[in-house]
């Protein structure tokens, strides 16, 4: 069998979907050393493959430095070019010296796209995102400038900045450079593995089937679920509010969501991470459960409604479960994620802007009084669940292997 490094974006958007892979991957006898931060250490090692830390001074601390995603895209950009510099000057000789036979990385490590030059190794993308032509890569930085928070006036400075880094890369280690600067968010392999179907993708046909394989979201339970008091679920309707692991510090959103669902004929279901401590909302309505975390797959399975932040790991779950939005984006690809599942009729768009109890309220009331949503729902999840999973990545990785020679 083989030996492959996989190296990952340090958040758990873009961790969890692969850790199902990765599992099945040692199972089939694979030598995976997987490359990430020291929070997700013992999650990977889990999985049986061999954990390595990009270390303590690897310079994209996803957490921390939130606002570089969100004031401006060409942040981000930077931040992932000097995670790059950083990769390339501390880490290709022990990567080398693993003696891979191939790469897979994820699609925003534009080090795994240069390492897998510079080593001469064949490479598999990991997309936890849609994917993106020029068209919808054009739309989403449309919609992130328009919630960019910095001065239009400094984006010259700021794609400066990142042209003198990315020629930096490039001039230093003979790289071929991407297209456009912000294709560094979209860092296709040789083969790219797209973790939605072909139904939920925009302009699906614009993508060749030889070298994008739509497999669906990997979803499989999850031994270190945190614990849950289900006992206290009522036969109501279940609504399950969250924004996920990054966006958890917003106070102001979720007694927003407490002022619109209290006292309703809904249960309501909040996790609010982190950086919330639950106490900070009492007296909590008699209809409303809160807990730092929830086992998510758990709770939708029970659900009604999800009122979300529209990142692409929870929309696939829900739809995945049948069960139709109101998308609340926050940043990034969120907008563009939001307007699909609307587009699709699986549920609704709100800005931020327009969360208000009353327009949460009557969104809520929309969805669940009128069955289209939760059958727009069924019918994408059904679309999910016959892409394959986790067993068609891994046919399409053992044939992409054969098809190169690959042990």
């Amino acid at each position: 069998m083989a030996t492959v490094v996989f190296l990952s974006l340090p958040a758990q958007g873009h961790i969890n979907p692969t850790l199902p892979l990765v599992t099945e991957l040692v199972r089939h006898g694979e030598q995976v050393i997987y490359y990430t931060s020291d929070e997700f250490q013992a999650a990977i090692e889990q999985t049986g493959a061999t954990y390595r830390s990009y270390g303590k001074t690897f310079p994209l601390d996803l957490v921390h430095n939130q606002y570089k995603f969100e004031h401006h895209p060409l942040l981000a950009v930077e931040t992932l070019l000097e995670a790059s510099l950083w990769v390339l000057a501390h880490l290709q000789a022990e990567i080398q010296a693993s003696c891979p036979d191939y790469l897979i990385y994820d699609a925003c490590c534009l080090w795994g796209n240069f390492l897998a030059q510079l080593l001469h190794l064949s490479a598999i993308a990991s997309l936890s995102t849609m994917a993106a032509n020029q068209r919808i890569l054009n739309e989403i930085l449309a919609s992130i400038h328009e919630n960019v928070t910095q001065a239009p006036s400094r984006e010259y400075e700021y794609l400066q900045r990142c042209l003198i880094l990315l020629t930096i890369l490039c001039e230093r280690y003979h790289l071929k450079p991407p297209q456009d600067i912000f294709a560094i968010f979209h860092n296709y392999g040789d083969l790219t593995l797209v973790y939605t179907s072909r139904a939920f993708q925009l302009d699906a046909d614009s993508f060749d089937e030889g070298h994008f394989k739509f497999v669906g979201p990997l979803i499989t339970s999850r031994s270190q679920a945190p614990p849950f008091p289900f006992t206290r679920l009522s036969r109501q309707p279940l609504i399950y509010i969250s924004l996920g692991t990054m966006y958890s510090d917003r106070a102001a959103f979720f007694h927003t969501c407490l002022e619109a669902l209290a006292e309703s004929p809904w249960q309501i279901v909040m996790a609010t991470g982190h950086n919330l401590d639950p106490a900070s909302l009492e007296p909590l309505p008699s209809n409303t459960i809160v807990e730092r975390f929830v086992p998510q797959l758990e709770v939708l399975l029970r659900s009604a409604l999800f009122i979300t932040h529209g990142g692409m790991n929870s929309i696939s779950e829900a739809l995945y479960y049948h069960v139709p939005m109101v998308v609340i984006p926050q940043s990034m690809d969120q907008p563009w994620n939001a307007a699909r599942v609307a587009e699709l009729g699986a549920g609704t768009m709100l800005t931020n802007a327009q969360v208000t109890p009353e327009n949460l309220h009557h969104n809520v009331e929309e969805i669940l009084t009128h069955p289209s949503f939760t059958r727009a729902a069924t019918s994408i999840g059904e679309s999910l669940r016959q892409a394959g999973g986790v067993q068609r990545a891994i046919t399409e990785i053992l044939a992409f292997k054969r098809a190169r020679n690959i042990p």
